[in-house]
């Protein structure tokens, strides 16, 4: 009798080549900062890659503090944080900014690593709520509630940063 194979595992959805392409635009056309951060509202979190998330992070708060955004100005930023290694060095914030397609389409290249942020956290609340079942970790009808928030967290986690607390609003009024 043959023995069972384990179960094939799979890469989480993830697109390095669409991650390269929007931090290397956000590197050398400006456009395409705003386009990103503001319009598409990437995070460091979006990124498969941690070293992809630890560039994004600097890119991000350069912009943030109306700082010039280029290779040298991350490249140091990443420096001052202790992060360069762990960012994959100078060499790969220069690479990033010399092979990017097009860096008119970073808005494009951004939202694709949003769509495939958004399929791991699927993915992973479904394995959070298949653990549940296993464990039958409460009843199946407070299961059903809690999945079905966990869901709805997961999928409206981009628009939950749109939401302002009334006060804030009437205060900043």
């Amino acid at each position: 009798m043959p023995m069972p194979q384990p179960a094939a595992t799979h890469v989480p959805p993830q697109n390095i080549e669409a991650e390269e392409s929007v931090l290397g635009a956000m590197l050398v056309a400006e456009p395409a900062l705003t386009r990103v951060i503001d319009e598409v509202k990437l995070n460091g979190e979006d990124f498969y890659l941690e070293k992809h998330a630890l560039i994004f992070r600097a890119i991000h708060d350069l912009y943030a503090a109306s700082k010039p955004v280029d290779e040298l100005s991350v490249t140091e930023a990443l420096i001052q944080r202790n992060e360069i290694e762990e960012a994959g060095g100078k060499h790969h914030v220069s690479e990033l900014a010399a092979k990017v397609p097009a860096a008119g389409n970073a808005k494009h290249y951004a939202e694709i690593v949003q769509q495939n942020s958004l399929l791991r956290r699927l993915l992973g609340a479904g394995q959070e709520i298949q653990g549940w079942v296993h464990e039958r970790d409460g009843e199946p009808r407070e299961l059903s509630e809690r999945a079905e928030r966990l869901l709805f967290e997961v999928a409206h986690k981009e628009q939950a940063s749109d939401f302002r607390a009334l006060g804030e609003i009437l205060h900043d009024e």
